[in-house]
């Protein structure tokens, strides 16, 4: 119990959203430690540097590389961001995984993803 009388922790085994409550789920998860490299995913298609100031709009570290990846749909792109160090990838992850990037042509924004990924280069 904290001092104000609030619970210290909240427990969120029986929760829906627990990635991790039978074995089965918890085998589709992918952790991945930390990486130079961040998967993005969930944004409108951009040029790369549009992609860029998304990630220096949040003030976050701006990638050095982008690589997209060819579309599955219209509706969305995804792609690579490589960073200088695993350093700045963590904190652009923090600072910018999701983020509403606002679309031209769509009414809605999208809430960019981010995760590390395990690509090399």
């Amino acid at each position: 119990e904290l001092p104000d009388g609030s619970d210290s922790f909240q427990s969120f085994l029986r929760d829906r959203n627990n990635r991790f409550d039978t074995p089965e789920r918890a085998a589709k998860n992918r952790i991945i430690p930390p990486t130079k490299i961040l998967h993005f995913y969930n944004v409108p298609k951009m040029d790369d540097d549009r992609l860029i100031d998304v990630f220096a709009e949040q003030h976050a570290p701006c990638p050095t590389r982008v690589k997209w990846f060819e579309a599955k749909s219209a509706k969305s792109a995804s792609g690579l961001a490589e960073f200088d160090t695993v350093e700045d990838s963590v904190e652009a992850l923090v600072m910018v995984n999701n983020t509403k990037v606002e679309c031209e042509d769509e009414g809605r924004p999208y809430d960019m993803k981010l995760c590390f990924s395990r690509a090399n280069n």
